[in-house]
């Protein structure tokens, strides 16, 4: 007989999330990669809709997955994979008007929402840390490729 796929981490992570209802989108570099952004990124960073003091939740339902928090908002899955819980994104509006402009897209296995492009590329411009600017340039020479394949409407 052969062996049973194991499920992702970051897969048992959203069925939890999805178990306890916290709403999350999928941001960053994590977001733009998956929407086609050449690139990588170490670690998943994901916008969850409640308030910076439910954080102890967020540890409980890492820690229940095998996982260990290593500060408020960072920790390890099982697998060892970098997970960050986001509460706000800046340059961005709130979470109900960016998940409105988000959209579903399969991430491991899962659909989830997904920060739009250009709401990354803004968020990215607002924080202007120096790993951004390199994401910055990537991002905009994506979009000006995707645009040049869009017909005119």
């Amino acid at each position: 007989m052969g062996k049973k796929p194991t499920v992702p981490e970051i897969a048992r992570l959203i069925d939890a999330l999805r178990a306890e209802k916290i709403r999350f989108i999928l941001v960053g570099m994590s977001a733009a990669l998956l929407q086609g952004v050449p690139g990588s990124t170490l670690d998943t960073d994901i916008w969850v809709d409640a308030s910076s003091r439910q954080y102890l939740k967020l540890h409980g339902i890492v820690k229940s997955l095998g996982g260990n928090m290593q500060t408020k908002t960072a920790g390890f899955l099982k697998d060892d994979s970098l997970i960050n819980f986001v509460f706000e994104v800046n340059g961005l509006q709130g979470f109900n008007a960016e998940w409105k402009r988000s959209s579903k897209m399969k991430f491991s296995g899962k659909m989830i929402q997904v920060l739009a492009l250009r709401r990354i590329l803004k968020s990215k411009e607002a924080i202007q840390r120096p790993k951004d600017l390199a994401h910055i340039a990537l991002i905009k020479e994506s979009l000006k490729l995707r645009d040049c394949g869009k017909r005119p409407q």
